[in-house]
């Protein structure tokens, strides 16, 4: 007796595999930090400076805030964009899970793409697609120019 194949039952498995395959390798290029090895980040703070004054940044629990962590400590100068945020491209990629934000919150920290951090110091609607990494609550005073930043555990 010769058993049929259901190709279309067929084509999913093999589609399954794939996308569990292929997710394994997606865009987690961060020069081999060990993730699985630090905590979750939920709850955790970290602090930021910003000329001379220090902010706690609640972080957000993903792979995204766990892999920025483990680039600390990181001092930065931040360049001025839209009136509204301040941009580093980092060296080192981070593992992505970009949302489309409708709304940004004065206080964000993200990651835009998948190196391009960015804080934003005013709330305002957006089409644009980024990772959140944290939020700064209290942040203030930051329309002037370029900033240098530094971030510490």
């Amino acid at each position: 007796m010769i058993k049929t194949i259901n190709f279309k039952k067929c084509a999913f498995l093999i589609l399954l595999v794939l996308i569990f395959i292929l997710s394994g390798c997606n865009s987690h290029n961060i020069n081999n930090l060990e993730l699985d090895n630090l905590e979750d980040t939920m709850g955790l703070d970290i602090k930021i400076t910003i000329k001379d004054k220090v902010y706690n940044i609640t972080l957000d629990d993903n792979e995204t805030a766990k892999a920025f962590i483990s680039l600390l400590p990181l001092e930065i100068n931040m360049q001025e964009l839209n009136g509204n945020e301040k941009y580093y491209y980092l060296d080192t990629k981070l593992p992505t899970l970009k949302e489309k934000k409708e709304e940004i919150k004065k206080g964000d920290l993200m990651i835009y793409e998948d190196n391009c951090l960015v804080l934003f110091y005013k709330t305002f609607s957006t089409n644009y697609s980024y990772t959140k990494i944290g939020n700064i609550p209290n942040l203030s005073n930051l329309e002037d120019g370029n900033i240098t930043v530094r971030f510490e555990k």
